[in-house]
């Protein structure tokens, strides 16, 4: 096992989870009217902060898919980084096809969010 693998693993989860927050944060505040009590987060990627956004988390999910190989690299072929993989590609998805896109927005919003749960529930003994 290679711990330095699992650091590099981690690290670009952290960068990838601490630059969508920014960029999260950034969209909502270009974004006039928009009310996180009012609006869902899929209505950043359309608004006037569309590209911020959707390229936020576009390179999210991409930190995620980077990381998951890594996390291979010191478990295995194992569940963590399969669930890990598809989260970030969801996420990658969903920068891609942003919610005006109807169904197919709905779908991979619904990867992220139940790879992502599952993914993190799988890595918690890890």
């Amino acid at each position: 096992m290679n711990n330095k693998f699992g650091e590099v693993a981690g690290a670009l989860i952290l960068v990838g989870a601490a630059q969508f927050l920014v960029g999260m944060i950034v969209s909502e505040a270009l974004y006039s009217g928009y009310s996180l009590a009012n609006n869902t987060i899929s209505a950043l990627g359309v608004g006037p902060s569309a590209i911020i956004f959707n390229s936020s988390v576009f390179l999210f999910g991409l930190t995620v898919v980077a990381g998951a190989y890594f996390i291979m690299l010191v478990f295995g072929r194992g569940l963590v980084p399969v669930l890990f993989f598809i989260a970030g590609v969801g996420a990658m998805s969903v920068g891609m096809f942003p919610s005006n896109t109807g169904v197919i927005h709905d779908g991979v919003s619904l990867i992220i969010f139940l790879f992502g749960g599952l993914s993190a529930i799988s890595a918690y003994r890890l």
